[in-house]
């Protein structure tokens, strides 16, 4: 698989749990939502069953090794979603450690 396709479906993969996961905060917070909130669920279930595809393929030509390390950026796209979208405090501690983790875990 060439470079440039595999870090496309890395980064396919990383939204697509980002989105789930943003999908299913909203569908749990009946504080946001004037929809059905059994629709988002479904919806980020469905996102991240897209992406738990997208990792299985992406584990046919690439290293595990390499393919969990790669989307721990998810992380910081997590925080900041939540933050605008879903109005959730985030505290510059909470900030300082996900950054420490995603780079940390990038390192790997």
């Amino acid at each position: 698989m060439s470079m440039t396709k595999t870090i496309c479906l890395v980064l396919l993969y990383m939204a697509c749990g980002a989105t789930g996961d943003l999908m299913l905060g909203y569908g749990r917070n009946p504080n946001l939502h004037a929809v059905h909130p059994l629709m988002w669920v479904a919806l980020g279930t469905t996102s991240l069953g897209i992406g738990y595809g997208i990792f299985l393929g992406l584990l046919k030509d690439v290293p595990l090794s390499v393919v969990v390390p790669a989307g721990a950026g998810s992380y910081i796209v997590i925080a900041a979603l939540s933050r605008m979208v879903l109005h959730e405090p985030v505290s510059l501690q909470r900030w300082a450690g996900t950054l420490l983790v995603s780079v940390g875990v990038s390192m790997v």
